[in-house]
């Protein structure tokens, strides 16, 4: 049987992450969605990679993207993953070149909110030495096709092509 912690994981006496939403708002217009595989420290299969569903919102210099994100992180010092709902980051020229986007489908601002709502309500599983941050990512996408925000084709051709990524 599965089991989730508590309050999505958030560390007793930990504060949410640093969020630029207001220095970069969600644009009134159609986007593209994508599922975000980045290489972790620890990275020697496909299966260790982070993933994060991702849409950019603007640039905060020549090489650096700002994007919302829907994921669960590890935080330093904790044995389980944090769903700290969904926040606008930035990604500097060291981290892209770790990076792989796949998209997804373009969606409508009131898509993506949809989306952050589910990604903020999906819960974090206690951990088990299997479920990771990409069943995590499934399971929103799942969710987000029974909303009828994305199809099971589009969705799933995502998750195949960010299941193969490698970085060297």
């Amino acid at each position: 049987m599965d089991e989730y912690m508590l309050n999505m994981g958030v560390p007793a006496g930990r504060v949410r992450p640093i969020d630029i939403d207001h220095l970069y708002p969600e644009k009134d217009e159609d986007l593209m969605v994508e599922v975000i595989v980045t290489a972790s420290s620890s990275s020697k299969t496909p299966r260790d990679n982070h993933w994060m569903l991702a849409w950019e919102l603007g640039r905060a210099g020549p090489k650096t993207v700002v994007h919302r994100r829907v994921n669960v992180v590890r935080e330093a010092g904790v044995p389980h993953l944090t769903n700290w709902g969904a926040l606008t980051k930035t990604a500097s020229a060291n981290t892209i070149v770790r990076y792989h986007s796949i998209a997804v489908k373009e969606m409508t601002r009131a898509q993506r909110v949809e989306l952050e709502a589910i990604g903020n309500t999906t819960p974090v599983r206690k951990p088990d030495g299997k479920w990771n941050c990409q069943d995590w990512v499934v399971t929103v996408l799942k969710v987000a096709e029974v909303a009828g925000l994305v199809t099971r084709e589009e969705w799933t051709a995502a998750v195949a092509v960010a299941e193969t990524v490698t970085f060297s």
